[in-house]
Parts: C-alpha cells; structure tokens; sequence
C-alpha cells in the first residue's frame, strides 16, 4: 500500500469512528485505539506535507484567524416559521393546507425545535467546502473555518450515494453538561462564563480565532436539506433524514412520523415532560408535511413556507431564593422593586433579578429577603415571581428617600406607587424631565425629540431645563459624540483602501496617454476591470481628457491587454490583493482628525481678519487660544504654512470654513509605509498598541499615541446636531420663552397636574409667585383640583429647589401675558360645563384649550351640571345621556362656526 493511499484510509477510518462516537454516541473502539490511529495520520502527514488535504481529520483548525466573516449567499431561502401554541391551531393548518392541496395529507413529521444558532452545510461530491449562519434567510455569514473544528459535523460524507451538490441544515447547540462544565472551569481560572447555552454557541460560533471555538464543546442536530442537485432523488423529508444519518450527520433520535395530527398531542405533551431530562435546550416542536410533493405544492410566503410550522411550549419555571430587593428610579421617577436572586437557570437563560412592580406586589406574594420563590420567564423574556414556596426571615424596607439624588420618596395619591418627590431635578429624571419640559403641551421645543434630549443628556451639556437657554447654537454645534469603531466605518475604510490599490493597480499598467493626474477620475468612472475593458472610446476622451485618437489607442491597448482574460472579476481581485499595502498606505495619508474643536474655529475666525494674519501667528499662541498642547498647535500651523495663496481667503467665514479644512494631521508617506510593513492590514493596525507603534523609526511616544487616536477617530461612529440644525434649534429654544402660564406650569411635571388643570392653575394665580405661595385651601378652589392634586402642588413647591428653579427659568426669559382673574367672569363662557365626545376635525386637547380660552370647564363625563355637550362622528353613550337628560347638543360643524366666528385668525391643527 502506497503511503498515500494509507493516509486517505487512516482518514476515512477516522472519520468513520468520529461519526460512531459524536453522532450515535456508540463507539466501537477505545480512546487509545482512536488515538492511535490520529496519531499516526499526524506523523505521515507531517512526513508527507504535500499529501495534507484541507478536509484531512488532522485540519480541523489549520487556518489563522479570521479577520472578518464574508457575506455567503443561501442556495436556498432559509426561512423562518409560523408559530401555534395549542392543538386547535395546528388542526386549523392541516386543515387549510388540505384544503389549499384538495387531498389529504397522508404523513406529518415532528422533531424537537433546538434552541441553538441554525447553520447551513454546503457540500460538494461530499467534502464541506462552507459552512453559513442563517443571516437573514437570504444571506448569512461565512463560518466554516470554526464549524470544522466541531467534531459532530462531518469534513466529508460517508458512503457511497454521494449527490454532486447538497446544503444541510441543522441547528448547532451547546449541550447542558458541557455548558455546566465549561463554566465551573471558567469560574475557577477566573475567566467570563457564557451567561446561556444558545448565546454560548453563537459567540463561539463568531470566534475570530478557530482555536477558541474548537475549546467550545460545540455540536449539532441536522433537521433538514436545503439545495440538492438532481442526482439526488428523495421523496420525502424522512427519507432525506435518513440519507443524512446514512452519510454520517448527526439526526436527533426524537423525531417521530405520524398519520394525523391529533396523534402528535402524545408527542407533544410527552417532549414537554422530558425536557428536564433532555441534555440540549428546546422550546417547541417542528411539525412538517412529511412528502416533498406536497411541500412544493403548498409552496411558501415571503419567509415562512405552509408546510411546516412551530408548536411552542410555556415558559418553563424553576425554584430560586431572594438574596436582597433593591430600589430602582425610573424616567417618571416610580420606584421600582427588583428582587435580587440566586442565580437559577430558566429556558436557557441565567436569571439574577426579577422586577417586583410595586410595593402591593409584594405584600400580596408575601415575599421577604431569603423567601424561596418559583420563577417563571414571561413570555420567554421578563422573569416572573409567580408565588412563595417558603416565607424569608426579613420584611422589605419601603424606602422613604430615592436612592438616587437622596431626596424624599413617597407614595402617589393611589397609594401603590412610591416616587421620587425631587422630579424634575432627580438625575435619575432627567431625560425625562427634559422631554415633557419640551413637549408639545408644554414649552414645545421643535426639534428637542428623543434623540437629540438623550444626546444632550449623555454629552453633559443639559442636566436640567434651564441648562437649555444657555446653549447658544455654537454650543449645540460643537458637541460631538465618538463611539468606538464601528463594523459599517471599518467596511467604508476597507473599501476606500481596495479603491486606492485598484487605482495602483491601474497606473502599473502604464495605459499609455493617460496621465497620473486623470488615474483617480479613471478607475472613478470605470470601478472594474470588466467596466474598463467594455469602456467606449468617446467615454475615455472625455474622463481621460484626451484627443480621440489617443482615446482610440487606451482602448485598444486595453483589449489587447486583457483579451485572454477569462475571469476578470477574479483577475481584479488578485490585482487588488497585490496592491492592498499601497492602498493602505494611501489610506494613512489621508488620516483626519479633528486637533481644534468647532468652537475654537469659530474663536480663530474672530480673532483673525485673513489666513495672512494666522499664519504669522506662533504655534504658541494658538496652543493658548485653542487650549492644543504644543504638538498639535506645531503641526496646525504647518498645515496653514502650506497655503500659498492666502489672499484668497479673506472674510472670517471663509477663514473658519479653511482652518476645519485645514485639520488634517498628515502620517507622511515614509511613516506610513514603515507602519504598513509592520502591520500590513487595517484590522492588524487596529490591534496595535502605542507601545508597539513606538518601536517603529521615526515614532517617538506622543506620534504612536497621536496615530492611534487619529486611526480611531476615522474609524468610529460620530453623532452630532449639526450646524444647521444647532442654528434651528437654538432659535426654537430662543422662541420658547415666549409662553402661557398654563404651558409653564404643565411643562414643571407636577404630579397629576395635566395640561386641563394646568389651564386652570394658570387662569386662578396667573404669576408663578402666587402660584407657589398659595395655600392648600386655595388650590383646592380650582377646578379639576383636589385634596390629592393640591397636596402634590404644595409638596411641589414647598421643595426649595424647586421653587428656586421656577424663578432661574423666569430669569431667564421666560414669560407670558398675564390676564388678571377677575377679567375671566366677563368670558363668553364663563361658568359653563361643556363635555365633548366623539371624533372632530380639530384635535381634542386644542379644542379644549379653545373652549377654556373663552371661559368654560371641559368635563369628561355628562352629568345634570354640564351645559353643552359637543357630538363628534361615532359619539356614543355620551350623547345618549345628554338626550335623556335635556342638554344642549352641538354636533362637529356647529361646533367648527362656533370656533371659526371666536378665533377667525387660528389655523386649526391637523
């Protein structure tokens, strides 16, 4: 026997007890025998490198680590399945889909659903040659590098009926004793533990390093075929299992086949009772139309084919003990009790905390610190406290203080929910606090919306209300937010530098009559060697600006040049590849980074009349002007030294508008190219330290630690306002001060204080100091307020931070018109109740603001007290009891005259 044919034996016989041993866990010799064999695969090949092959046993990890996972496209569709959670809607399926095929379905397939990470096994004449995640059905990501070092999945088929090309399909998962194992080593090294099963084998599965995931004790349940070439003929989906399990895939052993589905309710039932004992993580049944005939005439919707859906299993509970319950302070400043757990393991997730919703919740439980309690994940997701199996020994302390700023804590007027008392000042509020304050029936800041409140918040440049009428437009401009380097920036660099080798690539062809200076604008408008081969000549002359005999010859030189290229997106590829450390180089060069913050551009602008005059300036004075440590202000004025033709910036705009141009801090070509040799891709250059940036010649310490930041800076996600939307915004916020006293008050976020009776606050004491000073008694003389409302005003005010920052915000502008009380008896609706119900042209709230601007009450519910009742479309019972009871009805178009002839010069809102 030849030494080559002993290897592909030694590899055949491997393969063929890996399979005895992870597939049907029923080997037929001993770990020594097997080591045997694996070892002596390793020496011949080791002895005969030429005869390793990349599906060899011995190769399950022979590849560096990946930089990236390429994007694989799907065969096939994977698709995603409906969902049913009892037996009368899986009969419901059956039933439309016999109807849709007008016969009977003879067969149906069920198989545990895995709770695992699903993959897809392309093989061709039986090697595995991709492995892809599901992605989003269409696409997936390119993982085979780390599949292979899974022992459960064959490198190549067995057996003799081979099909040219199959994909199979399974679900990769994380067995639960190895999972346990694989923790309690990771707690005694020290090391992170994977938090569940199914998140354990999708990180190891996105390992860079194949290494690590062969450490991961993967493994995989292959459930069904994707794409397979027509050698391959099966008929149905059992047949296909078994062609699997024939070529050494690993099938779950649970899958049954049965004649009607009212015969799967034993299936069902009986996998739900066993899952405790079953050794990976399931949350359902698959049930399938067994016959591939059907399957392909029932078809499939956008993502879910009808011939197979998901039976879904109850959350799962499990027995657990309460460690402490903390106290957290959310947006509209509720505290919330959240039961701190021993760490129980619930549908595959680890669970620690379980909220407690309020403090009636847990006198209703009778829970108590040390208190045995059973857990249940609602809806798979939130973990619930369903009861107390055994009392604790010590009571929950009700807070009387938030546990955030400190300040006094007690309950809303419902007596269940305890909050904050500080509101609008608690940190823990502030967001909050901010967006109510700016909200339409409050101070109605446009372009305050979520996004930009959370943005100010997070920068530091708002902790409060007030914060926000000292912002001027160049302080909402200059605020930049840097996140670490995003996957989308890294891909855009990435492709930039492809473009820079393709250009190097170009110009070594020499195309003759095309100049350096058009190479750029060339390899622009013609991005591909397929592109630039088909280019016509009229298209050359006008990108290469050449004469169009000249154009004439590019052309020709470029069809002789590439008239035996068979491949040319191949031959681009390689092209690129050759180039990559030139592009890169390039890529260097051209590093931005901002060393003069916005608003220090602006400071310049104004100090100096013309570029003429700045670049007189010394590095020192600018470092002190633009608080720049001496490098950088070095280096900036050596960029404005470069400027030949100062006279052409003359106006202090065009000056600010050229120093943001001019903040480039440039690596020279000689630095970059000493950096590329060192590190010779844009993710090594990543990794890299300063420290190891250092050692380099001509990178002393503050260069290494300079390159860095510029690398990282070009490469992170950026967030901010922006000039011309900071200039807006802070004219709304400008505009803003001009208010009513109703807005104010509602904008202050009393506690049960809406905007109806804010109107009524704001039409009884007018001024914010008669409002902060008045009596309990007083308050309750308005409408729509009582004992409760009052006393969350007087607490309100009687907080002397708060009263403080009502006067800081009228100081700084803020005001409204003031109408003395007694003007509001000589109203035209003065001391009438109107109740409006149904749909109307006019949005609710304004039309209540309308009627209160003319005097009268708005109620929400008709009594023998109410005046007018305003019937919109749909009206209902409303309507009804103002018949009984004889009241004024006004219907929608009465009601729109009415406010047409009273506010002739309003423009009603949509």
């Amino acid at each position: 026997m030849t030494i080559a044919a002993r290897i592909e034996q030694l590899r055949k016989e491997i393969e063929y007890h890996n399979y005895r041993y992870h597939a049907l866990d029923d080997p037929e010799i001993s770990d020594r025998e097997y080591d045997q064999l694996f070892d002596e695969l390793l020496a011949l090949e080791k002895e005969h490198p030429n005869l390793v092959t990349s599906n060899s046993p011995s190769q399950r990890v022979g590849v560096p680590p990946s930089e990236a996972f390429q994007p694989v496209q799907h065969l096939e569709p994977m698709l995603s399945l409906d969902k049913s959670t009892s037996m009368d809607e899986l009969k419901s399926w059956i039933q439309r889909n016999e109807e849709r095929l007008d016969r009977e379905i003879r067969e149906i397939i069920c198989e545990p659903k895995v709770d695992g990470v699903a993959i897809t096994l392309h093989y061709e004449h039986g090697e595995l040659i991709r492995a892809a995640t599901r992605g989003d059905g269409a696409s997936g990501e390119d993982v085979s590098a780390n599949v292979k070092t899974i022992k459960s999945v064959p490198l190549r088929l067995l057996g003799d009926s081979i099909p040219e090309r199959v994909e199979i399909r399974g679900e990769i998962y994380l067995p639960l004793d190895k999972f346990a194992q694989f923790n309690a080593q990771a707690r005694v090294a020290g090391a992170p533990e994977m938090r569940n099963p199914r998140n354990g084998a999708a990180g190891s599965l996105r390992q860079k390093d194949p290494k690590i995931t062969q450490q991961r004790p993967l493994s995989i349940f292959c459930h069904s075929l994707g794409f397979r070439s027509t050698d391959l003929v099966v008929t149905t989906h059992s047949d296909a299992l078994a062609r699997c399990r024939q070529w050494g895939c690993r099938v779950n052993p649970r899958i049954e086949i049965f004649n009607r589905i009212e015969d799967c309710q034993h299936y069902i039932d009986q996998l739900n009772a066993d899952r405790t004992q079953l050794n990976y993580l399931i949350d359902g049944v698959v049930v399938k139309v067994n016959d591939f005939q059907d399957q392909r005439d029932l078809g499939q919707l956008s993502r879910q084919p009808r011939w197979a859906i998901a039976f879904k299993y109850p959350s799962s509970e499990a027995r657990t003990k309460v460690l402490a319950v903390d106290w957290q302070v959310g947006r509209t400043g509720a505290l919330t009790p959240v039961a701190r757990l021993d760490p129980v393991f619930v549908d595959g997730v680890t669970v620690s905390n379980a909220t407690l919703h309020n403090i009636d919740e847990i006198k209703r439980l009778g829970l108590k610190i040390g208190s045995e309690v059973l857990l249940r994940r609602a809806g798979d997701v939130i973990p619930q406290i369903l009861r107390v199996l055994t009392p604790g020994d010590q009571e929950v302390d009700v807070p009387t203080k938030c546990p955030v700023c400190g300040h006094k804590a007690s309950k809303d007027s419902d007596g269940v929910v305890i909050r904050c008392t500080e509101r609008i000042l608690c940190t823990a509020q502030r967001k909050e606090a901010i967006r109510h304050f700016a909200s339409r029936g409050a101070l109605d800041i446009e372009g305050l919306g979520d996004t930009t409140v959370e943005f100010l918040v997070d920068m530091g440049a708002v902790k409060s209300p007030l914060d926000l009428y000292r912002l001027s437009a160049d302080d909402l401009a200059t605020l930049e937010r840097v996140s670490a380097p995003s996957e989308a920036r890294i891909a855009s660099a990435q492709k930039r530098i492809n473009k820079f080798a393709f250009e190097s690539y170009v110009a070594s062809l020499e195309i003759p009559h095309l100049k350096r200076a058009r190479i750029a604008p060339f390899t622009n408008q013609f991005a591909s060697l397929t592109r630039l081969v088909i280019a016509s000549e009229e298209a050359v002359a006008k990108v290469a600006r050449v004469e169009s005999n000249h154009a004439r010859e590019i052309v020709a030189f470029l069809n002789v040049k590439f008239e035996d290229s068979h491949d040319l997106s191949e031959l681009q590829r390689q092209a690129v590849e050759q180039h990559q450390k030139e592009g890169l180089i390039r890529y260097l060069t051209e590093l931005r980074y901002p060393m003069v913050s916005r608003s220090f551009v602006k400071q310049i602008g104004n100090k100096f009349d013309s570029l003429e005059d700045l670049q007189q300036t010394s590095a020192q004075e600018l470092a002190e002007l633009c608080s720049l440590d001496a490098r950088a202000a070095e280096e900036l004025v050596n960029n404005l030294a470069v400027e030949k033709e100062p006279q052409k910036v003359r106006t202090t705009e065009g000056l600010a508008r050229f120093l943001r141009e001019k903040q480039v801090s440039v690596v020279k070509r000689r630095n970059a190219e000493t950096l590329v040799r060192a590190f010779p891709s844009l993710r090594a250059l990543m990794r890299a330290s300063a420290a190891q940036i250092e050692h380099l010649d001509e990178f002393e310490g503050s260069k290494a630690t300079s390159f860095i930041e510029r690398l990282l800076y070009n490469l992170a996600s950026k967030e901010r306002i922006g000039e011309e939307n900071s200039v807006q915004l802070a004219t709304n916020i400008k505009q803003s001060k001009n208010t009513t006293f109703a807005r104010f008050i509602f904008a202050l976020g009393i506690p049960e204080v809406g905007e109806s009776t804010a109107h009524s606050l704001a039409t009884k004491f007018q001024t914010h100091v008669r409002l902060m000073d008045a009596t309990q008694e007083e308050l309750e003389t308005v409408d729509d307020v009582g004992k409760v409302v009052g006393a969350n005003i007087r607490t309100f005010f009687s907080n002397p931070r708060n009263r403080e920052f009502v006067r800081a915000l009228v100081a700084v502008g803020i005001s409204w018109p003031v109408v003395e009380p007694e003007s509001a008896s000589r109203l035209l609706l003065s001391n009438q109740t109107w109740v409006i119900t149904g749909t109307l042209s006019i949005l609710r709230p304004e039309a209540t603001k309308k009627l209160k601007q003319l005097g009268a009450k708005v109620s929400s519910s008709v009594s023998k007290n109410t005046d007018v009742v305003v019937a919109g479309e749909a009206a209902g019972s409303k309507l009804q009891k103002a018949r009984t009871l004889g009241i004024k009805v006004v219907d929608a178009k009465e009601f729109e005259d009415f406010l047409k002839q009273h506010f002739p010069t309003t423009q009603e809102e949509d």
